[in-house]
């Protein structure tokens, strides 16, 4: 059985390597309702801090509020912002982040 250190350090690797699959994949799940989950397995597993311009995106996708990228330091906000237009391109309000 794996520990959750092993867990954590396949979850980074997974991210490292396929950082653009798991955006585009994001999409789907968002709009299915599942951001919130995706932003509780970053925190869980300690790897929300090192991702977190895709942390604060999934955030602003669950809690409905892109306006909170806007209070994030530039070197986080300009990633999170282009995360969240990614996986929120579909939705008719998703222009809202960019104001």
């Amino acid at each position: 059985m794996e520990s959750s250190s092993d867990v954590v350090v396949d979850l980074e690797r997974v991210l490292d390597q396929h950082t653009t699959l798991i955006i585009a994949r994001l999409e789907p799940a968002s709009r299915a309702g599942y951001a919130a989950d995706a932003v509780k397995l970053l925190d869980e597993t300690g790897t929300g801090e090192r991702w977190r311009p895709l942390r604060e995106a999934l955030n602003a996708v669950a809690e409905n509020a892109p306006e909170s990228l806007r209070r994030l330091a530039p070197e986080v906000r300009e990633p999170a912002l282009e995360i969240f237009r990614q996986i929120t391109r579909s939705r008719p309000d998703s222009s809202e982040a960019s104001r």
